[in-house]
């Protein structure tokens, strides 16, 4: 028979190519031939969530992460499967995990900005989304999350801006076009005296 390599292997081409179920039962495999290695229990975990069983995905991450705790990616998979399963405590946890071994990576940051700010903890949010802003200036996207949270902490003047250099980034930004709509609206009214 193939190796367990082999059969990750199989199992990574059936992923990439969007073919969970040709792919589970080389993941299973490739784990059940070789299961002290952390990717094979990645690449498992990755096609049960592929296949619509993030809960069941909970569980060959942890492994992976237990076997190799610097794993980065099985963190940032941990976090989105947390997410797909609703348990945005135990995702915001592993995303800081794969944050503080991957500093860079803007996806982390942003999922990481959008479970504060769902959590309502806007301060934080904000320094997620000004992270992925910092490093990558030209996305329309951060600057609306940026927005968002300044609106949300009552930080209105600076968040008209935020929405406008979105806008002027990507005009066809809808959010970005509604929230500064919306942001003018809420000023205009506090500007116009009542009689």
């Amino acid at each position: 028979g193939r190796s367990w390599i082999g059969h990750q292997n199989l199992a990574t081409l059936h992923l990439m190519r969007h073919q969970p179920d040709l792919a589970l039962p080389y993941a299973e495999k490739a784990v059940a031939l070789e299961p002290q290695f952390p990717e094979g229990h990645f690449v498992f975990a990755s096609t049960l969530d592929a296949l619509g069983r993030a809960r069941e995905a909970v569980e060959p991450l942890q492994k992976a992460v237990t076997i190799q705790p610097r794993y980065a990616q099985a963190w940032d998979k941990l976090g989105m499967v947390y997410c797909h399963v609703q348990e945005p405590i135990q995702a915001i946890a592993a995303y800081e995990k794969a944050a503080a071994l991957a500093p860079d990576n803007l996806t982390v940051h942003a999922n990481l900005g959008m479970l504060y700010y769902q959590a309502r903890r806007f301060s934080e949010a904000l320094q997620h989304y000004e992270f992925v802003a910092r490093l990558k200036p030209s996305d329309a996207n951060a600057w609306n999350d940026i927005g968002s949270a300044l609106f949300s902490m009552g930080r209105l003047t600076e968040a008209v801006s935020v929405y406008e250099k979105a806008l002027a980034l990507n005009p066809a930004q809808p959010s970005a076009r509604q929230n500064l709509d919306a942001l003018r609206t809420i000023l205009q009214k506090r500007a116009t005296p009542t009689p």
